[in-house]
């Protein structure tokens, strides 16, 4: 699984972008993150996210929401890091079955068009798209 970080609050005066926290509506989409991902029944054995705040609060709240105890590994060099970096932490828990990364666009975005390569076109536009 690739995930974007919910919304965040724009960053305040004096506040790091590190630091931001995910606003209402980001909050709320954790709910509906969820429903979908209970009804589909595929689920994560481990999360590894960015350490950032924003990461940090989707990655832990979605957990909590799905009811799941899943193994989770903040990496780092997702924050700052590009694709490479992505695909790297990907690497590195390729023991698990059922991934999740937690991270950042347009990073979290550049790996999944690498990673679909020559898909199918509606596919890959809609993902283009956001």
């Amino acid at each position: 699984f690739l995930l974007r970080h919910a919304k965040a609050i724009w960053a305040k005066p004096a506040m790091k972008d590190f630091d931001r926290p995910l606003d209402e509506e980001g909050i709320s989409s954790l709910d509906q993150l969820a429903q979908a991902m209970k009804m589909s029944g595929i689920l994560p054995d481990r999360v590894v996210l960015s350490a950032s705040c924003r990461t940090r609060e989707t990655a832990f709240g979605l957990i909590e929401r799905l009811g799941i105890d899943v193994e989770t590994v903040v990496d780092e060099t997702i924050y700052s890091g590009g694709a490479g970096e992505y695909m790297k932490a990907i690497k590195n828990n390729a023991a698990s079955d059922q991934l999740m990364l937690v991270g950042h666009n347009p990073s979290i975005e550049d790996l999944a068009l690498a990673l679909c390569g020559d898909g199918e076109p509606s596919s890959l536009s809609r993902l283009e798209a956001g």
